[in-house]
Formats: structure tokens, sequence, C-alpha cells
């Protein structure tokens, strides 16, 4: 099978969707990769090391005409001229961009495989938590870095996991409006609401955190649970 990784053209992404490893194996196993020149600059893997594992380096239009591509974002309206009826794996979110896009990809016949919403045996979200970890880890770091003097900080901080319909941060607000309010995840509609946030996700992206995923009771931590 032709496997095709692209550059995203998407301001300030600088993932790749595929790293020399994976297509390493891909090739292992007899399947045909073709790597954008400089998809994986921006995550610090040049073109040569694809190459040493068997990849071919191409123009961006060439790893369009795959089989299966591989992206990290969502189409840009630029690129809807080469969707035509392959396998698209990236991250679409389609309730949260254009409605021309879903309609592209219907027009086409492409098949969308989104990663947040891959499941494995147990409905966990493999493809979507360590992104949900990594943002976790930078919230409250970005969050500190604005509350610093030289930025004018006003000295409080308000961490939350998910800003949804922004019904709950709109009363935050109210309450304390000089606050840097940030948030690991941001749905459209409730995202006027924060200062800062790590990821944004569609509306209809359902998130499951740890609290939400435990195989039994787990007590609120009000009341004393771990």
């Amino acid at each position: 099978m032709k496997i095709g990784v692209l550059k995203e053209i998407k301001d300030k992404e600088n993932r790749v969707a595929l790293t020399p490893e994976g297509a390493k194996i891909l090739a292992k196993e007899g399947h045909t990769v073709f790597v954008s020149a400089g998809a994986g600059v921006g995550s610090g893997f040049a073109d040569e090391e694809y190459q040493a594992v068997g990849a071919e380096v191409v123009k961006n239009d060439q790893a369009w005409e795959a089989d299966i591509v591989m992206k990290v974002k969502e189409p840009l309206e630029s690129e809807y001229q080469f969707l035509n009826g392959q396998m698209l794996f990236t991250y679409l979110h389609l309730a949260g961009v254009t409605k021309t896009l879903t309609a592209r990809l219907l027009e086409t016949k492409t098949t969308g495989i989104a990663y947040e919403t891959v499941e494995d045996q147990y409905r966990r979200l493999p493809l979507l938590a360590p992104m949900s970890a990594i943002a976790g880890n930078m919230a409250v770091h970005v969050g500190s870095f604005y509350l610093a003097k030289f930025n004018e900080g006003k000295g409080v901080l308000i961490v939350d996991d998910l800003v949804d319909t922004g019904r709950t941060a709109k009363i935050v607000r109210k309450i304390l409006p000089k606050a840097h309010f940030a948030t690991v995840y941001a749905k459209p509609m409730g995202r006027p609401m924060v200062d800062t946030f790590v990821t944004e996700v569609s509306q209809d992206t359902w998130i499951y955190f740890p609290w939400d995923t435990g195989l039994a009771f787990v007590p609120p931590i009000r009341e004393g649970g771990d």
C-alpha cells in the first residue's frame, strides 16, 4: 500500500504524522512510504532520516496521491483540491471547522479517519490521550507565564480542564474579572471566555478524563477521594 505523509501548512503547526521509526516499520512490512519534503523538520526529523529507513521524500502533491494520507490537522481550503477518494488519517474535528470541508469529503468520497474518534477495546481514546497528557503538563506552565510581573500578571490563576459552552466560565469571570483563566481544552462556544488554552477541540468531542474512566467507583475529591 502507498502511504503519504504530508507537511503541515497550518500556521504554527510543527508536528508530523509519522516519525522515521514509524516509516521504518511500514517500509519493513512492504508498504511504500512517501514523505513530503520538510514534513518532519518542525518536529526535529530531517528528510535524510526518512530516506535512511526506506521512505521516499517527494513533493507535497505527490504525497497526496497515496492510498492512505497521514496528516496532523484537518485539510485547509487550499488542500481540498487534493482530496480524491483516498483514506485520510488526521485530527478532523469536523464540528469545529467550516462545513465546506465535510461537504468536500463527501463529494470526493474520501474516507476520513479522525484520530480523536479512534477507540480501543475499552472505549478509550489512545490517540487523543497522549495529547491530553502533554496539554495538561503545559497548562500550568503557560498560565504561570502570563501571571509573571513582566506580563502585568494579576496574581490570580484559574486552571480548569475544559471550557465547554462557557456558562460556568462566564460566572467565574464575573467573580474574578482580573484573573488569568487557563484551560487544557477549549471548545468553540467557550473559547472566548478563557485567556489561555492548550488544545482546541470541536464542540461535539467527548473527552475522557481519568476521573471519568475509573473501572470502579471513585469518590469525589471534595469527599476525600485520591
